[in-house]
């Protein structure tokens, strides 16, 4: 999806945003790239299609947020190990902590009315870390979209035991209303 959606926005608009909201490790343990490296291999393919025909000064930028420090360093260390080379392929330093304190400083940073092409992916490991609530300030942005992979098996185990641990503040936060 993220090839096809950068071939198409990246001919009108001169700069896009891609979030990766729960980033991971860039590797996983047997040896089958993260969401982060397959989506930047995905975008340096898109840049160098001679046919593409994307202008030079498109800023494809990249934002991987993760919130534990081991897989972040190791997401680092992956980005780094791959030679990325085009200069419109922008790579930000991963960011550590939570997907909903970051996603709101990325928003905040970029002009209210501005269209500039954003996708969001949001594939949480399990049902937390994020909240309708911010996927509809996400989706309030002129050419926003979010790309959601929603563990409905992690949900449903939520819902059978309801009144164990803490799992109507997971669910209500999730949807925002109990």
């Amino acid at each position: 999806y993220y090839g096809a959606w950068l071939s198409i926005v990246g001919q009108q608009f001169p700069r896009t945003i891609f979030v990766d909201g729960f980033s991971g490790p860039g590797k996983y343990l047997g040896g089958e790239p993260g969401s982060p490296i397959t989506v930047l291999r995905e975008a340096e393919k898109v840049l160098s299609r001679v046919t593409q025909k994307l202008p030079l000064t498109l800023r494809a930028e990249h934002w991987f947020i993760e919130e534990d420090s081991v897989r972040k360093d190791h997401l680092e260390a992956e980005i780094a190990a791959v030679a990325f080379s085009d200069p419109r392929l922008v790579i930000h330093p991963p960011l550590l902590g939570a997907f909903e304190e970051h996603i709101r400083i990325i928003l905040a940073a970029l002009p209210a009315a501005a269209w500039i092409p954003m996708l969001v992916f949001i594939d949480p490991f399990g049902a937390k870390g994020f909240s309708m609530a911010t996927i509809e300030t996400v989706l309030k942005r002129n050419a926003a979209e979010v790309f959601l992979l929603l563990d409905v098996d992690g949900i449903d185990r939520l819902l059978m035991a309801w009144n164990e641990h803490d799992n109507k503040r997971l669910v209500t936060s999730i949807f925002g209303v109990p």
